[in-house]
């Protein structure tokens, strides 16, 4: 039986990125999130909980820059989860303007990923 895709979501702030991971079905269901903390200032902290067996990882990583702390989490994501099973990556953005409401960018997909 192939293994339905996840879906990454990632929201960047001014210093930390949290992120979480969904398996794809009927509903979605949240199998792990995590987060680094104080991008900028020399002591990155990444943790992450695996909901479905609620292990937790704490640990100190290089977050001296948006790039070092990306690095992380992109390693840490790829150390957990295998690169073929992400089937969707979103990112929040905040932006404002005259757009006040959310946008899909591929509404067939998302159809495609409940089946």
């Amino acid at each position: 039986m192939q293994q339905k895709p996840l879906i990454l979501v990632i929201n960047s702030g001014s210093s930390s990125i949290k992120y979480a991971v969904y398996e794809t079905g009927e509903d979605l269901k949240k199998i792990q999130t995590g987060k680094i903390e104080n991008i900028g200032s020399g002591n990155g902290f990444l943790s992450a909980k695996n909901i479905l067996n609620n292990k937790i990882t704490n640990e100190g990583v290089d977050a001296s820059g948006f790039d070092k702390a990306a690095d992380s989490v992109i390693n840490f994501i790829e150390k957990n989860f295998y690169r073929e099973q992400l089937g969707i990556i979103g990112h929040r953005i905040v932006h404002g303007m005259n757009i006040t409401e959310p946008s899909i960018i591929d509404g067939d997909l998302i159809d495609e990923l409940k089946k």
